[in-house]
């Protein structure tokens, strides 16, 4: 999560990312041909976009997603080794959708 100021204000913004299969969120990460992200911002849907990962491995959805500024990931399935290294890496996974 980042929080800027305007106006005096702060406001935050938060990066989701979603991974998609066939229209739904893939059942499993590591299969996923692509990823919704989400701008967050006020509570709202502030922006979205969608982002091809054919061919990447799972090291480099990890740094893809970090690179991204992905603060949470929300997704199926995922192998152990997957969710230690995108928490290592900071992002909050919220599994087993």
């Amino acid at each position: 999560m980042r929080a800027w100021r305007m106006d005096g204000q702060v406001e935050t913004l938060m990066r989701i990312a979603i991974p998609i299969f066939e229209n739904r969120i893939s059942p499993r990460l590591d299969c996923a041909p692509s990823f919704l992200l989400y701008d967050i911002e006020q509570e709202k849907v502030a922006k979205h976009k969608e982002i091809a990962c054919t061919g990447w491995d799972d090291t480099e959805r990890v740094s893809q997603l970090k690179s991204l500024g992905v603060d949470m990931l929300i997704c199926g399935g995922l192998p152990n080794y997957l969710l230690v290294n995108l928490t290592n890496n900071g992002i909050k996974v919220v599994p087993w959708v």
